[in-house]
């Protein structure tokens, strides 16, 4: 006869209990990035309020504001990983839809912050080819964060391709893999 319950947990070994760590202080440091970002009270925004000179004019608040959550939110991407696709597709990956629910929470307390998702590829193939598939992989993003809940104005999707390459020489897989990214840039 047994007492008590049994537990039985997938996440058996060394191994499953990192992953499953990793993924417990991937959602704390996400937590703390989308409510840096909130609009609670002025106090816990991470923002000055003070009104800048630039070059170009004066930068106010609002958009202050608005680069850091667009910096929050490449952060949590950072964090979770880069958002992630199914090879030559447009199918989101589980993993990275865990990082745009972050994204999604952080947007749905920005609702005035604006943003360009901007999809870019590596030189690997067809350099049109690479253009259209990084436009369809930047609106897979804005798709699925509009099924969360953010309004279809708030966020535009623009697909580079390899034009804007973090790595001017992707000879290497490693190099190739820091130019296929999702960006996000704050638009007026």
């Amino acid at each position: 006869m047994t007492t008590g319950r049994q537990s039985h947990n997938s996440t058996s070994g060394p191994a499953g209990w990192v992953v499953l760590l990793a993924l417990m202080v991937l959602a704390l440091i996400i937590a703390g990035i989308a409510k840096g970002c909130g609009n609670d009270e002025p106090t816990s925004s991470p923002v000055t309020t003070t009104t800048g000179t630039t070059s170009g004019g004066t930068t106010s608040t609002a958009d202050t504001k608005g680069e850091a959550v667009i910096a929050s939110i490449n952060q949590a991407i950072t964090a979770g990983g880069g958002i992630q696709f199914a090879t030559g597709q447009t199918t989101l990956t589980d993993k990275s839809k865990t990082t745009l629910d972050a994204v999604a929470d952080i947007l749905a307390r920005n609702p005035t912050v604006n943003a360009e998702v901007g999809g870019h590829t590596d030189t690997q193939g067809d350099a049109d080819k690479n253009k259209e598939i990084s436009q369809q992989r930047a609106q897979a993003v804005v798709d699925y964060l509009v099924g969360k809940g953010i309004k279809v104005g708030q966020l535009t999707a623009v697909g580079y391709g390899e034009t804007q390459p973090l790595e001017p020489d992707d000879t290497t897989e490693a190099l190739r893999e820091k130019n296929r990214r999702v960006e996000f840039k704050l638009l007026p």
